[in-house]
């Protein structure tokens, strides 16, 4: 599939929990020059295990690394989510001491019990305009993920549609094309 998009001159992300990627992989990625990598960081250190399971942060924190010193496009993906957003500062500083790009996004629920993980709204929306601001003013490289929300902080016209579908498609842990 990277070869396929590679050919095609397409620019491509890849957006993984990081706990499959090892050295011979990160030696592959380096001949996709179009490749951008995403992993999952929910946290630093325990508050990414409590969420991604033990012994996972050390193995993204030395993905992370190895695909910062390949010199393969990497960023992180946190989710904010009632557990982890009051840690979001962490993170942000975790990225910024390893050079790379943080992007936040919220935490949507897959099942009922689930809702429990679902932040609070205003103090998701001040950890957004907080976010917002270390990136302004502070310089932190922070990515947030909602275009919407993004908007009406910036002053943009109102938006209302995703697009995700019609740019994307995931493979599950079963290889199959979602």
């Amino acid at each position: 599939i990277l070869a396929a998009c590679e050919e095609r001159d397409l620019a491509y992300s890849m957006v993984t929990n990081g706990t499959l990627i090892n050295h011979e992989s990160i030696k592959a990625f380096r001949e996709f020059s179009r490749l951008s990598v995403m992993v999952s960081l929910d946290g630093v250190g325990l508050v990414h295990e409590s969420i991604r399971g033990k012994g996972t942060f050390k193995k993204v924190d030395r993905i992370l690394r190895g695909l910062v010193d390949a010199g393969v496009e990497v960023e992180t993906l946190c989710t904010l989510n009632a557990e982890n957003m009051s840690r979001f500062r962490e993170v942000a500083e975790y990225c910024r001491k390893i050079g790379i790009v943080c992007n936040f996004n919220l935490f949507k629920p897959f099942w009922p019990e689930q809702n429990v993980l679902v932040p609070e709204p205003r103090a998701f929306f001040a950890t957004v305009i907080e976010l917002f601001r270390m990136r302004q003013f502070e310089g932190y490289n922070i990515g947030l993920s909602n275009a919407a929300i993004v908007g009406d902080l910036l002053g943009m016209a109102h938006r209302d549609e995703c697009r995700a579908t019609r740019s994307g498609f995931a493979i599950n842990v079963h290889g199959q094309m979602i």
